[in-house]
């Protein structure tokens, strides 16, 4: 069995977009409480993407130093989709019909 840490991975797609959503938030809220002007708003707007598109940069490359992966070792490994023997062996047998699914009738309307 292996050993779990009390970690799990790191969404980049989840973290982008909540500091995105929180970046524009707090942004409004500013606004709205009149702590900054809405001339600002054309330099303002486009910080929260920056920051969060190098948090998502950096989550990547964390995940990737923490998983131990290099582009290369990714590279390098056998791809999952690839077939052995017995893979082909249980798919002639899908085919024959003799495996545990049987094909569905398909009923025309």
């Amino acid at each position: 069995m292996s050993e779990t840490r009390g970690t799990h991975p790191i969404n980049t797609v989840h973290l982008v977009m909540g500091l995105v959503f929180a970046g524009l938030l707090g942004i409004w809220a500013l606004v709205v409480t009149d702590r900054v002007p809405t001339d600002d708003l054309r330099w303002l707007i486009p910080l929260p993407l920056l920051f969060a598109g190098a948090a998502g940069l950096a989550a990547f490359a964390v995940g990737r130093l923490r998983n131990g992966r290099s582009a290369e070792a990714v590279a390098s490994t056998e791809s999952d989709d690839e077939l052995d023997a017995e893979d082909y062996d249980y798919l002639d047998t899908l085919v024959e019909g003799d495996g545990p699914d049987e094909p569905t009738q398909v009923i025309d309307r």
